[in-house]
């Protein structure tokens, strides 16, 4: 997944909010396809790597 992944969805979603309206079913599934894209890349980007994490003797 990358940014433009993100900014392609994000820029539907305007252009569905644009077409149908805020509340409309297409603008909220948008919505929330958006929202797993940006969870998956928040994930991503705060998941500890193997320097992060704490060792035990």
């Amino acid at each position: 997944m990358a940014r433009k992944d993100i900014e392609i969805q994000r820029k539907n979603m305007i252009d569905t909010a644009r077409k149908y309206g805020m509340n409309a079913t297409e603008t909220i599934r948008c919505s929330q396809e958006l929202d797993h894209l940006l969870n998956q890349e928040l994930k991503m980007n705060t998941a500890p790597s193997q320097d992060d994490t704490l060792q035990t003797n």
